[in-house]
């Protein structure tokens, strides 16, 4: 209840002199533009040109930015669920275990550890999607007609700063998420340790986990009642009953293989579109763009004669794409 005054409050106050603020915003601005030193205007002036670059792009651009930063922001949300669950149990650990060594720095220890094996998935994940949002904001942003034969430096450029800044921000939000359950100095480090060579040694295993536990799950949300699902041959548009589809194994010395499928633009270049990975004995069906391929994936393509011909060519192709 202690709030609700508090709110009126500042309702009050910001009715009050939102119409004074509004009219002295040039004046605001206008010092600002004197004082800031020029360094820091001319980077403000980009990024205002740079963000209204972004709004004019195509929508399906601009679609794909949004649903990825969606994802982006799930798995943070997903990660600090972790977190925050091991803390609370912070002060069941002696209880539950009171011949732990260390005693308390060890039950700080072990939920921090625990807590960032489960999370391993997600951040795996996480920075995928923000590599390949990256990518697409550098190619949004900066243009071949724009920029000529920079283009690819500046792209990089552009890309691996947006990169870094947001693995520094989910570094602080970890941080921030263990300050109630990291442990000394010591133990942090070995475990930190761990936790890299197990990201290293199991990324593919964690990313195809990941690849899967998504998957079920947009099949089971989307997924229509048992009463009112239609059979197959009839809810099949009659422009998929002329596609073709055909398999292509990507070789090992293929340009394609290590490639995410957003940055092979496959769809744009050719026509075609990927609808599913055969890799070992794992099927992925309908991948995502922040999907990779691998040398020996079996690739099942969905298009014309034409647009599979022209996709197949690309695969193959040795040199880099």
């Amino acid at each position: 209840m202690f709030l609700y005054p508090i709110a009126v409050a500042v309702s009050a106050l910001t009715t009050l002199i939102t119409p004074y603020l509004l009219r002295s915003s040039d004046r605001v601005v206008g010092w600002f533009d004197r004082a800031v030193p020029a360094p820091v205007r001319a980077w403000l002036d980009l990024y205002t040109r740079w963000m209204g670059g972004l709004r004019t792009e195509s929508s399906f651009a601009m679609g794909l930015v949004h649903k990825w930063a969606w994802q982006i922001a799930l798995n943070l949300i997903l990660i600090a669920g972790i977190f925050v669950g091991a803390a609370s149990l912070r002060r069941y650990g002696l209880q539950w275990w009171p011949q732990i060594p260390r005693g308390e720095d060890g039950v700080k220890a072990a939920l921090w550890l625990g807590a960032m094996l489960l999370s391993l998935p997600l951040l795996i994940a996480l920075f995928r999607k923000l590599r390949a949002l990256c990518m697409l904001l550098s190619e949004m942003s900066v243009t071949r007609k724009a920029r000529g034969e920079n283009v690819s430096a500046l792209r990089s450029i552009v890309a691996n700063t947006i990169l870094a800044a947001g693995c520094v921000v989910v570094m602080i939000l970890l941080a921030l998420l263990s300050s109630a359950i990291l442990p000394s100095w010591k133990l942090l480090v070995a475990q930190a340790l761990i936790v890299t060579a197990t990201a290293v040694l199991m990324r593919r295993s964690f990313t195809r986990l990941y690849s899967k536990a998504q998957f079920a799950l947009q099949e089971t949300l989307s997924q229509p009642p048992a009463a009112h699902r239609e059979p197959s041959v009839r809810s099949l548009p009659a422009i998929l009953r002329d596609a073709q589809v055909r398999t292509v194994r990507v070789p090992e010395n293929a340009g394609a293989a290590g490639k995410l499928i957003g940055e092979l633009a496959l769809r744009t270049r050719t026509g075609a579109s990927i609808v599913g990975i055969q890799r070992d004995e794992a099927s992925l069906i309908n991948p995502g763009p922040d999907e990779e391929l691998r040398a020996g994936d079996d690739v099942l393509l969905l298009g014309s004669e034409g647009h599979l011909d022209s996709a197949q060519k690309l695969l193959n192709e040795n040199s880099p794409i």
